[in-house]
């Protein structure tokens, strides 16, 4: 049996709704699938290119532009984007802490996140460092070490190949409403609401690649101290992500279950209904 983040990390908002979950439980159950979706996929969140990550991702209370404006932090931006990432049928970049998507807005281009050293700063275990690939050909080269006896067949191959030819399909969906506010420090405050209204916030500090080296240990630190200080002022209550957890419950998914929807990633046996019948999740939770 697997956990009821299996499902509610990685449904579709769309296919939640279309599954008839909103109908048989209501508004309330709808937005909680949603919103445990959210915690999960927001986990892979925007990066600026040439740099790596420091980050802290934490539910925002309700006040939290409010507490911003105290402390001295000014409004940057309001953006808005779509976000469609990918993945194997059995998850072999979620579980190796690699996050590929094509981000729309202006104009669509495709991003790979990733988690190029194991360590996380010790002095804050809800801090996670990530690096970022943006062009094509150099996401090419890091999908096909990972994917070695997988790839198109040709020479010019490209993204699109590995997903018309099934290697790659989507999993997720997520529009995205973007405030970010700039700190007097390093820091920078995104908040994000998707449009089932879901919110979460993330704090960030951007580092040189070389910072985030062995070497440049002292700034990771550094940065982490940074953030640890501001969410402390803002209230912010971490969220935990588990990538290779949440991927392997996701692979026991799509054997275990089959959502009614023609969006979905899933296929499989069973129904969405079962599970909330029998008890495996709970959408009043």
């Amino acid at each position: 049996m697997f956990t009821d983040n299996t499902i509610n990390t990685y449904l579709k908002p769309a296919c939640i709704m279309e599954s008839g979950i909103h109908a048989k439980y209501g508004a309330a159950a709808t937005a909680k699938l949603r919103n445990r979706f959210s915690e999960q996929a927001m986990a892979c969140r925007d990066l600026s290119r040439g740099h790596c990550e420091v980050e802290r991702k934490f539910r925002a209370p309700c006040d939290i532009e409010d507490r911003l404006v105290r402390i001295g932090a000014v409004l940057g931006s309001r953006t808005q984007f779509t976000d469609r990432y990918y993945d194997t049928q059995d998850n072999v970049l979620a579980l190796n802490d690699h996050w590929l998507r094509i981000r729309g807005g202006a104009s669509d281009h495709w991003e790979l996140k990733y988690r190029k050293h194991n360590d996380t700063p010790s002095n804050d275990s809800a801090v996670t460092i990530y690096n970022e690939e943006t062009g094509e050909a150099n996401i090419l080269t890091i999908v096909k070490k990972l994917l070695p006896e997988r790839s198109p067949v040709g020479e010019a191959v490209t993204l699109k190949d590995f997903v018309s030819e099934g290697l790659l399909r989507e999993f997720a969906c997520i529009q995205t409403w973007r405030s970010s506010y700039k700190t007097s420090g390093r820091s920078v405050v995104d908040l994000d609401q998707t449009d089932w209204g879901y919110r979460v916030a993330e704090i960030e500090v951007l580092l040189q690649e070389a910072d985030c080296d062995a070497q440049g240990k002292d700034a990771m630190e550094k940065a982490t101290e940074e953030i640890s200080r501001l969410a402390a002022q803002l209230d912010g209550k971490p969220l935990f992500i588990n990538p290779k957890h949440a991927a392997r419950e996701l692979g026991r998914a799509q054997f275990e279950t089959r959502i009614p929807c023609p969006r979905t990633a899933f296929r499989g046996r069973g129904s969405i209904h079962d599970l909330v019948d029998t008890c495996a999740i709970d959408p009043q939770r």
